[in-house]
């Protein structure tokens, strides 16, 4: 059963892990920026001390929006 953290599938979030783990992520999939395009960005900055525990960089998951030509809420720059 999959929950939804932040407006995101949980059973989604895999198709974002290429683009956000490694020392050489890919850049994200269309369907990685259809699920980040769904996602309260907000939100999930404030789960960013969290993501290392899950196997994703911060740096290269706050950069997901700008590469699916979004914008990076104000809260999440700099970061």
């Amino acid at each position: 059963m999959a929950i939804s953290i932040c407006n995101i599938e949980s059973s989604k979030m895999n198709l974002c892990l290429p683009a956000v783990s490694g020392k050489s992520p890919t850049q994200p999939t269309e369907q990685c920026c259809a699920v980040v395009s769904g996602a309260k960005l907000s939100c999930l900055c404030s789960y960013k001390n969290l993501l290392p525990a899950f196997g994703i960089n911060p740096k290269y998951a706050l950069a997901l929006p700008k590469k699916c030509g979004l914008e990076t809420p104000p809260q999440c720059r700099g970061s």
